[in-house]
């Protein structure tokens, strides 16, 4: 029975630049380092990430996470895109609605 490479078990991280890379080879998204490090600092919409000392390193399956969050489901017209965004629009609302709501202290 054949087992399975080492190499393809373990989680894989990138450092910032390789992620850079990968983001644009495997799903066509441009974002340069720079562009990753400003989300990392100052937006929480961007890829998870894990430190090692001071180095910040992308777990490839987070890099694929953040491509799938980012792009929209095959369409075969724009107005197929238009109304995947309103459906979407209207459940991020619906998801909005029901989350608590925390008063501000006075």
């Amino acid at each position: 029975m054949l087992e399975a490479s080492p190499i393809l078990t373990r989680a894989i991280n990138l450092r910032r630049k390789d992620a850079s890379q990968y983001l644009n080879d495997v799903w066509g998204l441009r974002r340069a380092p720079s562009t990753l490090a400003v989300i990392a600092c100052r937006r929480s919409d961007g890829p998870k990430m894990v430190y090692h000392g001071r180095t910040c390193l992308y777990p490839i399956a987070a890099l694929d996470a953040y491509a799938r969050e980012i792009l929209s489901s095959p369409v075969r017209s724009t107005s197929e895109r238009k109304e995947g965004l309103e459906a979407s629009r209207k459940a991020k609302a619906a998801v909005e609605s029901v989350q608590p709501r925390v008063a501000a202290a006075v």
